[in-house]
This record gives C-alpha cells, sequence and structure tokens, in this order.
C-alpha cells in the first residue's frame, strides 16, 4: 500500500490498496482506496477487486465513452412530441391502419394524428402501415420501438457500470466513496433520470416530461475527458468571484428600477387592434417602413385615444388597450426591462418608449418628453460599460488566476518566486530546432547565402505585396484586355514563388525545406498558384478576345485561394508573429474550450427544443420567430433550436425571440399559443413566462457573458504571457538568442552538447544569460560560417569573465560529458534570478523530453494488460527481472555526488595552469646555459625527470 493518485481521477491522493489479478488470461492492474466500502468489503475482497479491474479499465472507459455519445444522439433523433403520437392508441402499428372516420368535425382535437382540415383523408380511413401513403404516425411509432429499445440497452448498460464503481469504492459513507466526487454525482444522477423514463409507467404528458431531463446525459462526456474537465473546473472557480459581482450587479438594477416604476409605471400601454395588427397612436410601428413613424391617430388631428376611446373604436377592428411586453409597472418586470437595456437588445424602442409616455390611460405621443431619453442612457453607461465590463474582467481574472494556480504559482509566493515559475513556463515553450545541413557542393552553398541574404527577403515580401495587389484589381465588369493582363501578372508571380521555393529546396535539401509547417504552406501556396494558371490558361485567359467569360467553379475557388498568399507576410513582422504564437499556443485550449460551449449548447438547445418545440408562429405577427411557413429562428427542430442558442450568444434580438414563448406579446391566450391543442399538446411546449424568462435570462448571463468571455480569457492570458518574456530580469530577445546559439552547437537538436562547448554558448550570448562581447566591425559571419564566427568570438573573450560565470553554474554531467539543453538553461536563469535549489529540481521537470514521456507512457500501457508468458520464456525472464543496478545519467565523482560543469572547467583551469607552469620552468632552465645538457632526443618524463 502507497500514497498514489488513481489514473482514473476518481481518487486524488489519498491512501491506495494497488495489486493485480488474472482475468481471462490476463494480467489487470487495481486500484482501490484503502476502506471497507460498505463496511464489509475489504481491499482483499476478490468481487471488489474484480469491480475495480472491470469499472476502471481504459478499454471499458473507451467503451462507456462511445456509448454516451450514442445515446446522445438517439436523443436527437427523437422529437418531442414523438411520445405523444406514439402514444396514441388510434394509429396502431404495421399492418394495422389509422381509421379517422371518427374525426369528420372540422378543428377537431379528439383524434392527434387525425387532420383537422378539409383534406384527402380528412375523416377517411388511411392506407396500412408500411404500404404508400401510410400516415407520418406510423414511422414515428417504429422509431420509438426502436428508440425505446436502445434506450433501455444504454441505461442498463450505465447502471452495471454504476454498480460496479460502487461496489468498488463504496456509495457514500466513507471519505472517498462514490458520491464524494462530484462527477460521479452527476453521474448517479443521470443514470437514475434514465431509469426513470426507461422503465417509468404514467402518461404521455408525464413521460415527456422526465424525458425532458434526459438532456442532460451528455454532460457525462466531460469526466472522461481530461480537456473538458479542466475547462469546467475553471468555470465552476469562477462563480464565487461571479457571485460578488452579481450582488453589486443586482443592487444596481434594484435601485434604479424603483426609480423607473415612479417614472413609467401605467405608460407604455397603447390601443392595438389585433384584427388588423394596427397600433393607434403608437410612435413606434414594426410594420411600417420607417421604425418610428407614428400611426394616424384614432380621433381628430392632433388627438390620441384614452384607454376609454380604445374600448370603444368602431370601424371593423376589434381594439384592445395593450401593454408592452417591456415596462415599469411593478419591481420585477423593471427588473428585466433594464436588464434587456444593458445588453443593447432593441434598446433604441425602449428609449422611444419613454420619450412617448404620456399618462396612465393615455396612447403614447411622439416625442412629449425628451428629457426622459436620459434614464435610458444612465442605464447605457453604467450598466453596459461599466457593470458588464466589471462581469467581464472578473471572469477573466478568475480564468487568469486559476491558470497561475495550475503554473505552480499561488498568491503565497513572493514576487521573486511568482517572476521565477512566469520565467520557466516562457522557457519550456523555447525548444531548440534542428538547423539546415551543410551545402555539400559549391551550388547549394551559393543558393542558402542568396536565400538568407536580406536583398532576397525584401524581393520576397514585394513580390507577395503585388500578388495580393492584384488580386485585388479583379472586378465584374472588366474588359478582356485588362483580364489578359492579369493572367499574365498572375503568371509571371506563379513563376517568381516556384523560383523562391526552388532555390530554398537547392539550398537546404528537401526533406530539412519541407519539416517546416511554414515553408509546407508556401509549397502548397504555389501549387495553387500553379494549378490555378494552368485552368486560367486552359480557359483562354491569356487572350484578350476570349478573356473575361464566367469561369467554372474550379478556377473561382483557386483565384479565391490565392489570397492565401497575404499570409506568408505574417512571418516578416515581429508584432504580427507575436500574435500568430499567441493564437498557435491558445489552439489546445481553445479547442476544450470551444467543445465545452458545444456541449453545453447542444444540452440546452434539446431543452429549448422540449420547452418550446409547440409555439404557434402563425400569431407570430413581425415575424420574430421566422414566421410560420419558414421557421428559422424557433425551437420547432434541433438544429432550428441550436441555430437560436448560438444566436442568442451573440445578443441578436434575445428579448424578443424571450417575449414571444412567453406569451407577454400580442399573444397572450394558450390556445393561440399553442400550434397543437389537442388534449395531449395543449400546455406541452407552449412556453409560458415562468418558463421562457428564466431560460432565455440565465442562458444570456451565461453563455453570452461568463462562456464566450471564456474566449478573450484564454487569448488574453496567453498574449501576456508571451508579452511577459520582454519585461521580465531575462528579457525574451535574451532567451531567444540562447537557443539559437545552442542550435549552432547542436544541429541536430539533440538537445545535448559536449561539456567543452559550455565555454563557447556563454561567450556568444549576452548578457544577462552570458557574457557576449562585441567583435570589430569588420568581422563578417558570412566570410567563414556561424559555427567559426562563434568560436572566433571565443578569443575575443575574457576567459576569467566565463570561468566565473560557470563557476556560479550548477549544471550537471550526463554521460559522455554531455550537458542537456534544459539543465543548461534552468542553470543560467536561475543564476540571474537567484532562486533555490529546490524551486530548481521542481522546475526541471518542465524540459523533460517528449520521447522520455513517450516511453514512459508506453510502458505503462504494456503493463495495464499483458498476455502471461508461455513457460518456455518463464526461465528467461526470471533472469532478466534479478535486481541490477539502474545506470545512473550524470557521472558521479569519487565521493558520490554528481559531477558538474564547474568541476570540470576547474580541473580543466588548473590543468592548464600547471602545463603552463611546466613549460615557464623549462624555459627557464634552457635560459640558463643548460640546454645543452638536456636530452632532447629522450622521452617526456626523463627531460622532467632531469
Amino acid at each position: 500500500r502507497r500514497r498514489e493518485e488513481d489514473p482514473d481521477g476518481v481518487m486524488t491522493s489519498t491512501l491506495l490498496a494497488r495489486g493485480e489479478m488474472r482475468l481471462f488470461g490476463y494480467k489487470a492492474n487495481y486500484f482501490l482506496a484503502d476502506h471497507n466500502a460498505f463496511f464489509v468489503l475489504g481491499p482483499s475482497n476478490p468481487f471488489r477487486r474484480l469491480a475495480a479491474v472491470v469499472a476502471r479499465h481504459p478499454v471499458v472507459d473507451g467503451l462507456m465513452l462511445g456509448l454516451i455519445l450514442a445515446s446522445s444522439l438517439t436523443l436527437l433523433l427523437e422529437a418531442p412530441d414523438d411520445i405523444i403520437v406514439s402514444s396514441d392508441s388510434n394509429c396502431p402499428p404495421a399492418p394495422g391502419f389509422l381509421d379517422c372516420t371518427g374525426a369528420a368535425t372540422l378543428g377537431q382535437a379528439d383524434m392527434v394524428n387525425c387532420p383537422r382540415e378539409d383534406g384527402p383523408f380528412f375523416g377517411k380511413a388511411f392506407p396500412p402501415c408500411g404500404s404508400h401513403g401510410a400516415p407520418a404516425c406510423c414511422g414515428i411509432k417504429s422509431k420509438m420501438a426502436v428508440l425505446s429499445v436502445l434506450d433501455v440497452v444504454f441505461t442498463l448498460i450505465f447502471f452495471v457500470e454504476m454498480s460496479l464503481k460502487v461496489l468498488a469504492d463504496g456509495l457514500i459513507l466513507h471519505p472517498k466513496a462514490y458520491l464524494r466526487d462530484a462527477w460521479n454525482g452527476l453521474d448517479f444522477l443521470v443514470v437514475i433520470i434514465s431509469m426513470m423514463s426507461a422503465f417509468g409507467t404514467g402518461s404521455a404528458k408525464d413521460l415527456k416530461a422526465l424525458r425532458t431531463l434526459r438532456a442532460l446525459r451528455p454532460l457525462r462526456v466531460i469526466k472522461r475527458n481530461p480537456g473538458l474537465r479542466v475547462a469546467v473546473n475553471s468555470l465552476l472557480n469562477s462563480f464565487p468571484a461571479m457571485a460578488n459581482v452579481s450582488l453589486v450587479v443586482l443592487f444596481w438594477l434594484a435601485l434604479y428600477s424603483l426609480l423607473g416604476v415612479q417614472f413609467f409605471k401605467g405608460s407604455f400601454f397603447r390601443c392595438y387592434d389585433y384584427s388588423s395588427q394596427f397600433v393607434y397612436g403608437s410612435s413606434i410601428f414594426p410594420l411600417s417602413n420607417n421604425m418610428f413613424a407614428p400611426t394616424p391617430p384614432l380621433s381628430g388631428p392632433d388627438a390620441v385615444p384614452s384607454i376609454v376611446e380604445c374600448v370603444a373604436a368602431k370601424g371593423g377592428g376589434s381594439a384592445a388597450w395593450t401593454n408592452r411586453p417591456f415596462g415599469f409597472d411593478n419591481f420585477f418586470r423593471a427588473m428585466l426591462t433594464l436588464f434587456e437595456i444593458l445588453t443593447t437588445s432593441g434598446w433604441m424602442e425602449m428609449i422611444h418608449s419613454m420619450v412617448d409616455t404620456t399618462y396612465p390611460g393615455l396612447s403614447p405621443f411622439v416625442n412629449r418628453s425628451p428629457f426622459l431619453a436620459l434614464y435610458g442612457v444612465v442605464q447605457i453607461i453604467v450598466g453596459n460599460w461599466v457593470l458588464v465590463n466589471l462581469v467581464v474582467g472578473t471572469v477573466l481574472t478568475t480564468y487568469i488566476e486559476q491558470k497561475r494556480q495550475s503554473d505552480g504559482i499561488n498568491q503565497h509566493m513572493t514576487e521573486e518566486d511568482k517572476e521565477w515559475r512566469e520565467l520557466v513556463a516562457l522557457m519550456s515553450k523555447l525548444r531548440p530546432a534542428p538547423r539546415p545541413p551543410d551545402g555539400v557542393s559549391r551550388l547549394s552553398r551559393l543558393a542558402r547565402q542568396l536565400a538568407e541574404s536580406h536583398s532576397f527577403d525584401v524581393g520576397v515580401r514585394t513580390v507577395i505585396v503585388g500578388s495580393v495587389a492584384v488580386q485585388m484589381m479583379r472586378t465584374h465588369d472588366q474588359s478582356g484586355a485588362f483580364s489578359a493582363g492579369l493572367f499574365w501578372a498572375n503568371t509571371v508571380i506563379a513563376g517568381l514563388f516556384t523560383c523562391e521555393v526552388a532555390l530554398k529546396v537547392a539550398a537546404y535539401g528537401p526533406a530539412y525545406y519541407l519539416s517546416s509547417g511554414m515553408n509546407r504552406f508556401d509549397v502548397f501556396v504555389t501549387a495553387l498558384s500553379l494549378a490555378r494558371t494552368a485552368l486560367d490558361a486552359a480557359s483562354g485567359e491569356y487572350d484578350p478576345v476570349l478573356a473575361g467569360g464566367r469561369a467554372s467553379l474550379p478556377v473561382r475557388l483557386l483565384r479565391a485561394t490565392c489570397v492565401l498568399r497575404a499570409f506568408r507576410l505574417l512571418r516578416f513582422t515581429e508584432g504580427v508573429q507575436r500574435m500568430v504564437r499567441t493564437i498557435w499556443v491558445s489552439v489546445g485550449a481553445l479547442a476544450n474550450l470551444g467543445a465545452l460551449v458545444l456541449l453545453i449548447a447542444i444540452i440546452v438547445a434539446l431543452l429549448g427544443w422540449n420547452l418550446f418545440f409547440n409555439v404557434n408562429l402563425a400569431q407570430d405577427a413581425y415575424q420574430r420567430m421566422g414566421g410560420y411557413n419558414m421557421p428559422y429562428a424557433s425551437y420547432t427542430s434541433f438544429d432550428t433550436s441550436l441555430w437560436l442558442i448560438f444566436r442568442m450568444c451573440t445578443g441578436d434580438f434575445w428579448n424578443g425571440l424571450m417575449y414571444y414563448p412567453a406569451g407577454m406579446l400580442e399573444v397572450d391566450d394558450l390556445y393561440e399559443r399553442c400550434a397543437f391543442t389537442h388534449p395531449d399538446y395543449l400546455g406541452e411546449g407552449c412556453g409560458g413566462p415562468a418558463v421562457s424568462i428564466p431560460f432565455h435570462v440565465l442562458w444570456m448571463v451565461f453563455g453570452q457573458y461568463t462562456l464566450m468571455q471564456l474566449f478573450s480569457a484564454v487569448i488574453l492570458e496567453n498574449f501576456a504571457e508571451l508579452s511577459r518574456g520582454d519585461r521580465s530580469n531575462v528579457p525574451l530577445r535574451v532567451m531567444n538568442e540562447f537557443v539559437s546559439v545552442w542550435e549552432s552547437l547542436d544541429p541536430k537538436a539533440t538537445g545535448k552538447i559536449h561539456v567543452a562547448d559550455l565555454a563557447l554558448l556563454l561567450i556568444n550570448v549576452s548578457t544577462p544569460l552570458g557574457v557576449k562581447t562585441r567583435m570589430a566591425p569588420t568581422v563578417c559571419v558570412t566570410a567563414f560560417g556561424e559555427l567559426e564566427h562563434l568560436r572566433r568570438r571565443r578569443q575575443a573573450a575574457s576567459i576569467s569573465s566565463v570561468l566565473k560565470v560557470i563557476r556560479d553554474l550548477d549544471i550537471r554531467i550526463r554521460r559522455g560529458n554531455m550537458i542537456s539543453y534544459g539543465d543548461t538553461f534552468i542553470a543560467c536563469a536561475k543564476r540571474v534570478m537567484m532562486v533555490s535549489s529546490k524551486t530548481v529540481e521542481e522546475d526541471l521537470g518542465l524540459f523533460q523530453c517528449a520521447d522520455d514521456e513517450a516511453e514512459a507512457a508506453a510502458a505503462a500501457a504494456a503493463q495495464i494488460f499483458s498476455r502471461p508468458p508461455s513457460v518456455a520464456s518463464v526461465a528467461s525472464m526470471r533472469r532478466k527481472s534479478r535486481p541490477q543496478a539502474a545506470p545512473q545519467p550524470f557521472v558521479i565523482d569519487w565521493k558520490g555526488r554528481p559531477y558538474t560543469a564547474a568541476d570540470e572547467y576547474a580541473a580543466r583551469s588548473v590543468q592548464e595552469a600547471y602545463r603552463e607552469y611546466r613549460e615557464i620552468r623549462l624555459q627557464v632552465r634552457k635560459g640558463v646555459n643548460m640546454t645543452f645538457e638536456i636530452p632532447l632526443d629522450c622521452e617526456i618524463a626523463d627531460i622532467i625527470a632531469y
């Protein structure tokens, strides 16, 4: 038994019982909490051990993830009203038929699947199920039968998995029991809901309400995906800080709502004709061309109707004294209106309504009180410009703090320790890359010299800018001669790009040139340019007579993709490169966050689909939900629901989409608000204020102001981290120089150099990491090569200053008298930052090679599940399993301590000093006329002895 972390993440840093057992001839490891599950089953219980092996096996975990995704997919195939349609006994399975002879009344509401309006099968019997012309309920009934079986199978499998984990860990009473983990509690809740839905009995309405909660099933994916789990933990950790900001926002909304109630209560009513959908005396009439054009007054040239005149109005209409969906008639409605203004959705309409207010019982009058617009303007300034940014800033700050804590930075650290952690995190991202091989011929050396020259670089930039300019010249009405001129310009540009690629391939070789992602992108763009030129030539674009016609789709696509040439300019601008690096290092976090947002959006879309699928779009006069014949912004299907959820994340008219399902617009009657008014449908999926308002407001707060802001947090944190290197004690420029010099000494990027090259490294790196000195201006790198340039700089350096630096470096020498990249980089930075050796030892793990990590992962995977050895190989395996001394990665001195570079250079200095002393002594003896007595033809030992 040992203190160890469970790889499944269920138990963290607790006392575990670890062992292995045989399962169907295979060896499998297991981890168990060191307690008795249910106070009976101890860690050595075979049933508990078997449950732990099966439940936590990687194969089983992957299988469960696939089943969760498959079961979530079945939720998308089942419409909310399928349970109602399939429960109708009047629509039997094949070979039965739907008999509607008893439903021959227009507008009938007794039989769900029978038509209500006059048609071919109105009041008649449909063809048998399975034949041509069968009603839709037949297919729905068959689909629901299959989905019900799959639901039962999935639920039973999930229940067995949960039972195995409960058997292995215990239920809840022990410290590390199953339900003590929040993710396991979520799994438990979802499985119980699925059990009640799959095996419960009741009416169609009861089952539908229960089956709606199955939309939470995709949340189980989060536990089994480490990236999603990290994103969710960051999101959950931001809630405490968000609670404090929410109190400030609620306090402002409550305080300002009380003022709004005093100003505008009962003043937003107007006279509305439901039959003609005409608003009398109102300054806002959305059906007109002018959004804020007033309608003609009800009586008199300057009069506006009162509530009495509105109700008594004649002329073929049915006018009613109707309130707006927004308003300040009570405290809670005022808070909702101020929240809408805070989100800037429809705020102009609300301010115009404030300006037009008169008195309760009188219709609005155009621009009666312009000064009242200040009430809405103050809400925009305080709410949108201050409070919203306060919320966004809280989300960003919380995410940054969580990320810093995950990097080992906490609030109890000193400023020096925080700066050291940030520096190490930045240094871990700088890796040496292989250098191009030396040219084997004079031609390749000349090609490399030309490719690395400044003039060639400027020429490439000029050609790229010219290619972009040529792409911008194309218009829809250009002449044939102009089209031919563009063709020849593009041909020349494509030829220049081809020459550039050919020159660099000749300079560096195909293997090294194509090893860079940017170079592969250059080859791809050049290939597109050549293909575009070939297709243009085939269509006759070179001829002024034939050019200018409508090109085919492949040619148009190639012309559009040639704009990718502009991306090649990114490598030439340092500021843009930093932006690109920021996006690149953010890809992993953005992918996890995007997957989390998509998962939550799917769940919310499923809930919206089930809650508002029966909203009557025919009553939507202003087509807020897309209209009856084209419901592109409604909850009638899953895809439109998902699109609507995404639309609300942008804040586009979300309050209109909230008010219509809530019944707070012109449609406030249940029979008018529901598309289907059969007894089983009435009130199901029709929305309502108690459902629509919390649903849409919560999604706006959580979706737009929390989830969406995490994308900004990821980008800003990574950008700040990359920019932080320029402000630290070790500038990013010097760190990049260190990596560049290391690449020159280690051209194959092995991560190791000989200890004798350490002085050469320090001499060619600027302070504070090195002791770089300035050479004579006449010295040119290209005159004798980069490595020779580094060596010549060594002659101009002060050896004593180099030795002083090496003396302060604690760089351990590895086998073969080699020093590693990570040890050297950390030691040089430690000398500048003056941190403790313990902190350095903890941070050296960031510089472990990826090959070592892959090898360790492969070894761990091989131990989890392997076949037993054959009888013939048992003896050899026993011989190999005998304890052997592990090879030491570092060189050990005679005292058993790691041999460092300082020790090596100290020994070298002593040896050098002794050789110099011996030479001086020999020369002195020569100078006292003893040369003739020295036997110069003998060994050096005899000379020294003499």
